[in-house]
């Protein structure tokens, strides 16, 4: 017996098993790290979740913009939502309206000196209404 004969038979017995291993690593490895892997699979997860998420901001939107439009339908028109959308658009005020400035975007007086004044003097004139707006668009 010498050396190649033996490194021969040894090689017989290792070589099934060496490949199996390599192909076992092949498959494990593609399936955690490749395109549709499990890592794959937890981004495309996280992906679906905001989609739903804007889904549903949407779907909001949508009702609140059908619910608007259905109060606009000529048989059911609600008197309120005219107004208010023909003086954003028309930039329209009463003879006895005025507007109270200094509003933030979020409502708060940017001074509450200010507003005081425009309070009292509103006070005393009882009949006179008051349009509060934060965007100036009146």
């Amino acid at each position: 017996m010498t050396l190649a004969f033996e490194i021969k038979r040894r090689a017989r017995h290792v070589v099934g098993p060496v490949i199996g291993c390599l192909l076992l690593g092949y498959f494990v490895f593609h399936s955690v790290e490749g395109d549709r892997g499990i890592h794959a699979w937890r981004a495309l997860d996280s992906k679906i979740e905001v989609a739903e998420a804007k889904l549903a901001v949407l779907k909001g939107k949508r009702e609140a913009l059908e619910k608007k439009v259905a109060m606009l339908h000529p048989d059911s028109i609600d008197q309120d939502l005219l107004t208010e959308q023909a003086r954003r658009v028309l930039n329209y005020l009463d003879q006895d309206d005025f507007v109270i400035s200094g509003m933030s975007a979020t409502g708060a007086p940017k001074s509450i000196g200010a507003m005081q004044q425009t309070i009292d003097a509103a006070q005393q004139f009882p009949k006179v209404r008051a349009i509060s707006t934060a965007s100036g668009a009146n």
